[in-house]
């Protein structure tokens, strides 16, 4: 009976040393063979074998190491019928690629993706405009504003009065209710110091 063994340097030197050291090697022979040390092509993908199948833990070791060949190394004590119909699934499934480049896989399952809502139409909202000044406005700004002012009020009244076409307040009570606010307006920037525009 012949039985052949296969050791790679390091482990040839270590035989060689116990066998030199006198122990007992009676009938063995060690042939100087070269010892070519094999390594298991890299997938083409990360996480990928050499067939393109991704790991999986029912029938791949969990160590994730692969065979001479490139294949993950199958999981011990599971049956060659299970590791075919596992293996048919991985062949069958499709792969999605993510923006990462990682693959993953999944099965054929119907997604249904919702429909986003429609864009909700503009709505134009009326910004409500403050109500015009009345007459009565008009007197209590000139009354508060002479308090302020004595002196100087009337010298600022009449000019407005005057761009409006209006000789006296007298006058601005009898016309109507836009030109009074607009006369509002201009007495309100007058007496704010702001020009009368």
């Amino acid at each position: 009976m012949k039985i052949i063994i296969e050791f790679n340097e390091n482990e040839r030197s270590n035989v060689l040393s116990f066998l030199s050291a006198g122990n007992s090697g009676a009938g063995v022979v060690l042939e100087s063979a070269p010892v070519v040390e094999t390594q298991a092509p890299e997938p083409t993908l990360a996480g990928f074998d050499a067939q393109g199948l991704p790991w999986d833990e029912r029938i791949h070791s969990s160590s994730k190491k692969f065979t001479r060949e490139g294949n993950w190394a199958r999981r011990r004590n599971v049956a060659d019928d299970v590791v075919a119909q596992v293996e048919s699934e991985l062949q069958n499934a499709k792969t999605i690629v993510s923006l990462d480049d990682e693959p993953y896989f999944c099965a054929d399952v119907a997604v249904e993706v919702p429909t986003p809502p429609a864009a909700e139409a503009e709505v134009e909202v009326a910004v409500p405009t403050p109500p015009a000044a009345t007459y009565s406005q008009v007197e209590s700004l000139i009354t508060e504003q002479v308090g302020l002012d004595p002196t100087g009020t009337f010298g600022k009244l009449q000019p407005v009065l005057t761009k409006f076409g209006l000789a006296s307040l007298a006058d601005l009570q009898a016309t109507d209710a836009a030109l009074i606010a607009d006369v509002y307006d201009a007495l309100v920037g007058v007496f704010n110091d702001r020009a009368t525009a």
